[in-house]
This record gives structure tokens, sequence and C-alpha cells, in this order.
């Protein structure tokens, strides 16, 4: 079975850290991308997390130029019910907005953007 990606803008009203990059990033919205897979062997269709990742701009580059870091689930999930609290809107905490299904290509990607 295909593993399933889902992309949602999240807002990070304080700055946070980045695993996959190492250091702090400003508080903002950036795009963040769960893959999950299925659990096999079960009698009816679940999934799992396997990777959690953000866009991060790269400093100095232009607005086309990011770099795709890994990113706890943990930071994701404490900034959607951080937005939650103070707009009283539900944003689905751990559902994410879907985008169809992809294949996983990879941990951490670098590249350019061609918005």
């Amino acid at each position: 079975m295909t593993d399933r990606v889902s992309r949602a803008a999240v807002t990070f009203a304080q700055p946070f850290f980045v695993e996959g990059v190492g250091r702090d990033q400003p508080a903002g919205t950036y795009e963040v991308e769960t893959v999950e897979e299925p659990i096999e062997g079960l009698s009816f269709l679940a999934y799992r997390t396997v990777s959690t990742s953000i866009v991060i701009p790269r400093s100095g580059g232009g607005k086309h130029d990011f770099q795709m870091a890994r990113i706890a689930a943990s930071v994701v999930q404490a900034a959607r019910l951080e937005t939650d609290k103070h707009t009283g809107v539900d944003t689905g905490v751990g559902a994410g907005t879907r985008t169809g299904v992809q294949s996983r290509q990879g941990d951490i990607e670098h590249g350019r953007r061609s918005d």
C-alpha cells in the first residue's frame, strides 16, 4: 500500500527549534509535511506517522530557495494547540490538510521551489 502525505500551513507564535537544521527558527507560518504509512495486519485501515518535515527558507537565498528538514511532531502539535487556544478555531491537530497520496521521497531534501 502507498504512504500518504499531508501538507498544512502551521503558525508558530514563538521561535521554535528544528532538529534537522540544528537551530531555532523565528515565529511565523511554515509549510509542514507529514508522511504516514499504513499499519499492516489489522482488520481496518490505520496509519502511523513516519516523518514530519518543515519547509525552511535558506538564509541569504531568494524567495524560492528552501530547505526541507525534520521537525519533531510534538513541536508542530504544540503550535497547532496554541493557535486553537488563541483563535478558538479547531485546526484538527494531527489531521493536516490532505493533498493526495504520494510516494515517500526521503527525509531531508534540499532544492528550489518552482512556485
